[in-house]
């Protein structure tokens, strides 16, 4: 048995170090749990890459829109765009044209 004076300065001693291994044990659970943690950052960048493929094809589906705009500005109207659209919303059709349908029509609401 160690006389009280001994026990003393072991624990004084022992703080310290003990201290340490505490914050070390306390940043590193949290270098890996926490919000900003390595498993959120895998998280992060699975959700990236998934935004930054929404926004690819965003992107692309305003390039379309944009070029079907141009093709309908009213300084000049792409006649084959304008007989496209009448002809698709319309459901018109010459009676000696041939129709074949590629894509079947969409449901309108």
């Amino acid at each position: 048995m160690l006389p009280d004076n001994d026990l003393t300065a072991l624990l004084k001693r022992a703080l310290v170090p003990a201290g340490c291994v505490v914050a070390i044990a306390y940043f590193g659970y949290h270098t890996l749990q926490g919000q900003n943690g390595l498993r959120a950052y895998g998280a992060y960048e699975a959700q990236i890459a998934d935004l930054s493929h929404d926004a690819a094809k965003l992107r692309q589906q305003r390039q379309t829109l944009e070029h079907r705009l141009a093709l309908l500005s009213p300084d000049r109207v792409d006649p084959d765009y304008a007989d496209e659209l009448v002809r698709r919303h319309l459901g018109l059709a010459d009676p000696n044209e041939d129709i074949i349908l590629l894509d079947p029509p969409s449901e309108q609401r």
